[in-house]
């Protein structure tokens, strides 16, 4: 009776174990259709226009329901190398664009072309220039995406949140994704 007992319970035990995998990959498989539904989207609208307004203004967009933030500011640099902050999302300021203070993280962007991320913005001392920017949008974690064509950084955006984050590896994939596109 034990022997048959043991046998019995194994056999469940393996079905609820057989059924939580075929869950989590459903569910997997269901936020990869999700991720690429976006980026078909994103891809679709962003062929329609030239118009850079228009531009960041649905990058923005689209980049609030990619990743899990508050706020997402659009920096670009001027022929001179400043950096703009030209929109949000949600808008912040009443008027659009405003010079952002140098600050060497722009430099090490510029030289890494990469991303950033940091769960504690207070912690860092490549953004003491740029801590009323932050204190503005109440920013605690933050996602830095370079807007990058060839070798030239043409902007970045930042993901804003308002608490203390670390962003998952899969959303910043489908952030970088969307910032490519948005830089061609």
């Amino acid at each position: 009776v034990m022997i048959t007992f043991a046998g019995q319970a194994a056999v469940a035990l393996e079905n609820a174990r057989l059924f939580e995998e075929s869950t989590q990959r459903a569910a997997e498989l269901d936020e990869r259709s999700k991720r690429l539904s976006l980026l078909n989207r994103f891809s679709a609208k962003l062929s329609g226009s030239l118009d850079l307004t228009y531009i960041l203004q649905l990058t923005l967009d689209e980049l609030c329901q990619a990743v899990p933030c508050d706020i997402v500011s659009a920096v670009l640099f001027d022929i001179t190398g400043n950096p703009i902050l030209q929109a949000e999302q949600p808008p912040i300021l009443d008027a659009y664009p405003l010079i952002l203070p140098d600050s060497p993280i722009f430099e090490r962007l510029r030289e890494s072309l990469g991303i950033f991320s940091s769960d504690e913005v207070i912690n860092e001392n490549e953004f003491d220039e740029l801590q009323e920017f932050f204190a503005v949008r109440s920013t605690s974690g933050l996602l830095i995406l370079p807007l990058v064509t060839g070798e030239d950084l043409l902007g970045f955006l930042i993901a804003h949140a308002h608490r203390p984050a670390r962003f998952e590896l899969d959303e910043v994939e489908l952030a970088r994704t969307i910032s490519n596109q948005a830089s061609v």
